[in-house]
């Protein structure tokens, strides 16, 4: 059984987890960095966790965010950025979204479905607009060995994939043991030939290095529960 939980967030440093050179690390601590694979600019990920929340902030400054709901049963898409200028615009769900199960059995038919995942817009903390990319199905596979390179490597990998817009869009969210959620890829449903459709990537990041300092997730309108 898999506390999935344990595989989004990087580890505490009770873990006793240390980098190749034997230094420590732990998610008090530490952050991870990396590239845009698309057009090489550097990313990041500061992982926070409320006890029913987990936040992931894209920049030292603490914003934008990811959030990610959990319980006992299962863990929930919320939010996620509306542009990149101030930390009070943002996208949140009009319902946490189920993505996968809290403790996953490894069976790899298991899966969560939304008929409907809306969305508000959200400007300087007032709804500005609304969406709908559903319907979404959320499937989930591994652990399996990914090489991330970096500082995490080689490491077993649970596949989180996400198809919305009709199955037209993909996300695949790899979470490890090792640092947490770690690579994030955006692909689109194309058609290659007359017979032939596939997913064709076109953003992707990835966070491989573990990189001392941690800064508080920044979210004024609203506490982060």
């Amino acid at each position: 059984m898999y506390d999935l939980r344990g595989w989004f967030l990087m580890p505490s440093v009770k873990a006793g987890l240390k980098m190749a050179n034997g230094t420590a690390y732990g998610i008090e601590t530490h952050h991870t960095e990396g590239i845009n694979e698309q057009n090489g600019s550097k990313v990041f990920a500061y992982h926070h966790d409320t006890g029913k929340t987990m936040t992931f902030a894209k920049t030292p400054q603490g914003w934008p965010l990811d959030q990610k709901n959990y319980d006992a049963n299962l863990i929930y898409d919320l939010a996620t950025e509306q542009g990149w200028t101030s930390p009070r615009d943002y996208k949140m769900q009009t319902v946490p979204v189920p993505m996968c199960p809290r403790f996953w059995n490894g069976d790899p038919t298991s899966y969560q479905f939304s008929k409907h995942v809306a969305y508000n817009v959200v400007t300087n903390c007032k709804v500005t607009g609304s969406g709908d990319v559903g319907p979404a199905y959320f499937t989930i596979q591994g652990p399996f060995e990914f090489d991330f390179q970096g500082d995490v490597g080689q490491t077993p990998s649970i596949l989180l994939t996400y198809y919305w817009g009709d199955k037209k869009n993909r996300e695949q969210l790899f979470l490890t043991q090792t640092v947490g959620w770690c690579k994030w890829t955006h692909a689109v449903l194309t058609q290659l030939s007359p017979n032939t459709a596939d997913y064709v990537i076109d953003s992707s990041v990835v966070h491989n290095k573990i990189v001392l300092g941690q800064v508080a997730p920044q979210f004024p309108c609203a506490p982060i529960a």
